[in-house]
């Protein structure tokens, strides 16, 4: 019988200055979706580099 799972997207916005911190997250993420298998939750990362799309989207107005 299959199961529900309930994913809750994590969206991580920093300066450039913090690669390491950033990269830390994902195994941070990994581990607590490990940990709470049996609870019927798992974290999705999302960050700008894996799920961000160049020249998707339009300016505001008064942008130019």
């Amino acid at each position: 019988m299959a199961k529900q799972v309930s994913v809750l997207s994590v969206f991580v916005a920093s300066p450039d200055d913090v690669p390491d911190e950033r990269e830390c997250l994902e195994g941070v993420i990994r581990e607590l979706n490990l940990q709470w298998k049996s609870r019927c939750v798992r974290l999705e990362l999302v960050r700008w580099e894996t799920h961000a799309y160049p020249g998707v989207g339009f300016r505001p107005p008064g942008s130019d």
